[in-house]
């Protein structure tokens, strides 16, 4: 971020604000950078669920590039990432908003283009205004499917502006309000959207562009193959569950209730002696990855529902040492595999069902820092997940990776310094840059785009190493930079003592790691 950007987080709606009011917001330099970070942020922020575009003041949205810069840099061709254009050279899954405040010329129609909504005050105007000072607009390629070509034809070659209500009738804007009601509208806008399932507005979002990439019937099929997952999601179960019990449906913990479906699908296919199989966590068979899992989840629940008891217990325990889950393999080793099937299943759709009835802002407190509901929830996945694959790998099994795993590569990045700090290690002032190749290949990225830093490759192997389910040399992952190498041989994504993390791939028995 820089100082002529700001980011803001109402409710479940972030506030991307352009604060160049003296240039009328134009983009120069530090705009720009700031927009590619704000993006970015709004991009890894999971309490941030619609984001809203904007400029101070009242005289302007956007105006463009600015012009004394490019005549002092004798701007050529710019380079593709130039400017931020969502949906060409940033990925943005999540919906957005621009709320335009005044003109909106050039870049700035660009960006109000680009967002996937847009509200305007009466007294917006918009206009790619480039033909009039002899530069290209390439990033205009869109308007002609957005609207009739012959109004972006004179769009674009007499540069010309046109009112706030010309384009709200042409479908370039979504609502026109009186300039004191943009903030309330752009709000109330963003929330109604938030209040969704995020599966399904996810995928609301990529349908609507399909008919301008594939003939109609090529864009049935892309869309059936967009909504399966939707369909096949706990959400597509709980908004049915919430309208017959006459309550507001909670979307938080879909994904955590995919995740222990797929790990149950596992479990109830082994046999009595595979629970005694040796895992990668030293002295841990099958069995004692289930029950520290079933254990944590019945513990997340006492620290939502009975605070001042959890943290009598968690005190206890922590009084053991770092060792403490080892004491709670140890207690229940001996528990037979259709219990601990049993024990697992009630006491995730316990968590699940109780992390669903609150505020997912709602804070409880835990073995480390308290977290929020949906902090804890995203625990409890990561957990789920990097368990599951230590029960895999047991198993001589390969897991199909998931879009899920989206959550763990945020946790993984936002842990940074945290994995720095908990072995009192200095954390680099240096950021770092992670691109990381999606299960559905797409990419997922953090950090500043201009980052020297940088770590590239798939999500899968990322996640299992953040986890430390694999040592980074067993990986293909790429590293460039001292921190972003030093970061790749201690990242730790889970509370706790500092994990010693994998050895290279050898054999169980000398393999160390987090359990």
């Amino acid at each position: 971020m820089t100082e002529a950007i700001t980011y803001e987080l109402r409710g479940p709606v972030a506030w991307l604000t352009i604060r160049r009011p003296e240039a009328r917001n134009a983009l120069n330099k530090a705009v720009r950078e700031g927009l590619f970070a704000g993006f970015a942020r709004f991009n890894q922020d999971s309490q941030a669920k619609v984001l809203v575009l904007t400029g101070e003041g009242d005289k302007a949205f956007c105006a463009g590039g600015d012009l004394v810069e490019m005549a002092e840099t004798s701007l050529g061709v710019p380079p593709i990432d130039f400017v931020p254009q969502p949906g060409r050279n940033i990925a943005i899954d999540k919906p957005t908003i621009a709320a335009v405040n005044g003109i909106a010329y050039a870049g700035g129609f660009l960006l109000a283009q680009n967002c996937d909504l847009c509200i305007a005050a009466d007294t917006a105007r918009f206009a790619v205004t480039e033909v009039k000072v002899g530069r290209g607009s390439p990033w205009a390629a869109p308007l002609g499917w957005m609207i009739p070509p012959r109004v972006a034809m004179e769009i674009l070659l007499t540069g010309d502006p046109i009112s706030a209500q010309r384009a709200y009738e042409l479908g370039l804007v979504n609502k026109v309000v009186a300039p004191s009601e943009l903030t309330d509208a752009a709000q109330h806008l963003a929330e109604r959207i938030a209040s969704n399932a995020p599966l399904s507005v996810l995928a609301a979002k990529k349908t609507v562009r399909l008919v301008a990439e594939y003939p109609l019937s090529q864009a049935f099929v892309e869309a059936e193959r967009i909504y399966e997952p939707v369909y096949l999601s706990d959400d597509a179960q709980e908004g049915p569950r919430a309208f017959s019990q006459k309550r507001t449906p909670n979307w938080s913990v879909g994904d955590l209730g995919d995740e222990t479906d797929q790990l149950l699908s596992i479990l109830v296919t082994l046999e009595e002696k595979e629970w005694e199989l040796a895992t990668p966590a030293p002295g841990w068979a099958i069995r004692d990855q289930v029950s520290h899992l079933a254990y944590f989840d019945q513990s997340a629940v006492r620290a939502l529902l009975y605070p001042e008891y959890f943290k009598l217990d968690a005190a206890e325990l922590l009084a053991i040492g770092d060792s403490f889950p080892d004491e709670i393999a140890l207690r229940y080793c001996r528990i037979a595999p259709s219990e601990l099937i049993q024990w697992l299943g009630d006491a995730r759709a316990e968590l699940i069902a109780e992390f669903s009835a609150v505020d997912e802002r709602h804070r409880i407190p835990w073995y480390g820092p308290e977290m929020s509901v949906a902090s804890a929830a995203t625990a409890r996945l990561m957990e789920t997940w990097a368990h599951g694959q230590d029960i895999a790998d047991a198993l001589g099994v390969t897991r199909e990776p998931t879009s899920r795993l989206r959550h763990i590569a945020h946790l993984g990045y936002a842990t940074f310094a945290f994995s720095h700090q908990l072995r009192n290690l200095s954390v680099p002032q240096v950021p770092v840059r992670v691109e990381l190749t999606a299960p559905d290949g797409s990419t997922w990225s953090y950090g500043p785009v201009d980052a020297k830093e940088r770590v590239v490759g798939t999500a899968l192997e990322f996640c299992l190493v953040v986890t430390q389910r694999r040592n980074v040399a067993d990986t293909a992952l790429k590293a460039t930079g001292e921190a972003a190498s030093r970061w790749m041989g201690i990242a730790q994504a889970y509370a706790g003592a500092a994990g010693q993390g994998r050895a290279p791939i050898g054999s169980f028995g000398e393999e160390q790691g987090h359990r």
